[in-house]
């Protein structure tokens, strides 16, 4: 049982997406998959949270009431109709282990409430089995279910998983008003600007750290990737980059920093191989390129690189040492896998 879990006011942001709910639950208009995007993953679990609550409140309003037996139980985290992935406590990502449960939990009817609520943290870091065995039932999910799904990153999530969610970003400005920012306050081209308010999601001051410490290295990224030049050259670069003292950054940091560019770059190229509309993607200047190397490659090779890329990030928060992370992508770049 996982434990306990603290309870915030709503922010104002909050309060408008409840609001949402509170709509879409007396409307019985619900979708059965939301993605929740956002770096301050204590934000995001409140956030689920209230709306667990609103899902199952036996008051029907489709606002939490906070006293009644459901809602203590939803904060508890005691709700029989609330599953909530193991991995949440120690910060991991979601295994197939834990799809298969929340599977075979979701085909069963609610105990207690009109819901069968799951919480599926950290959907960026997903390998590929566990995303294409949680797909099918996105796919084809039980009526009596809601699937509450949270991010850092849309940047690493297949674009068959983000298809059949609804995206709110929460905790940041949006990438409208992003881009406007970085244009008359930062004076930025308006086309480096809308790549760089997509990158952050709508994060201005992410915008800004990628604009300031990490926008250089994303043509390497590309020539690397694209042109097929010696792969051995990636670690060297990028490795070389990551141990830059200038910025405020720490290595780790960017090898993070790297490693999500990279893997936005490949989502790109799943969502050309997707036949996903251009304005979808993240890099759209990059087009012709990404559309040279999606006609070079299976759909199943890249996916397993987005894969490999997942797990790197892995590698950082485990504390691998950056140029061994460095030399492993540069040993797959360089196999018969993306050939």
């Amino acid at each position: 049982m996982t434990k306990k879990q603290n309870s915030y006011p709503p922010t104002n942001e909050e309060a408008t997406i409840l609001e949402y709910f509170r709509k879409s639950i007396t409307q019985k208009s619900l979708y059965h998959s939301y993605l929740f995007v956002g770096a301050d993953s204590r934000l995001l679990e409140n956030l689920v949270q209230h709306i667990s609550q609103s899902l199952l409140c036996l008051q029907g309003a489709g606002a939490p009431c906070q006293s009644c037996q459901a809602c203590r139980k939803v904060k508890e985290r005691i709700h029989p109709d609330v599953w909530i992935s193991p991995s949440i406590l120690e910060n991991k990502p979601l295994n197939i282990s834990e799809v298969r449960d929340v599977i075979g939990e979701a085909s069963l009817k609610p105990w207690e409430g009109n819901y069968k609520v799951f919480f599926l943290p950290h959907a960026h870091r997903m390998a590929n089995e566990a995303s294409h065995a949680l797909l099918k039932t996105l796919e084809e999910p039980p009526k009596h279910s809601i699937f509450l799904l949270t991010t850092e990153t849309t940047n690493s999530i297949l674009p068959t998983i983000l298809s059949r969610c609804q995206v709110f970003q929460v905790g940041s400005l949006g990438n409208q008003e992003t881009e406007r920012i970085l244009i008359e306050e930062d004076k930025l081209s308006p086309s480096e600007a809308a790549v760089i308010s997509r990158l952050s999601e709508g994060n201005i001051s992410l915008a800004r750290e990628i604009h300031q410490e990490l926008w250089e290295a994303r043509p390497r990224l590309l020539e690397i990737l694209c042109q097929e030049k010696d792969p051995l050259a990636l670690g060297e670069a990028l490795h070389q980059f990551c141990g830059n003292k200038k910025g405020r950054k720490s290595s780790k940091e960017k090898a993070k920093a790297l490693l999500t560019h990279l893997s936005s770059l490949v989502r790109d190229i799943l969502f050309i191989q997707s036949h996903v509309p251009a304005e979808k993607l993240i890099n759209q200047d990059y087009l012709d390129s990404l559309q040279k190397v999606a006609r070079l490659h299976s759909p199943k090779r890249i996916e397993s690189f987005l894969d490999f890329l997942l797990e790197a990030q892995h590698m950082v928060d485990c504390n691998v040492t950056i140029s061994l992370i460095w030399e492993n992508v540069s040993m797959y770049l360089s196999s018969d896998t993306l050939r």
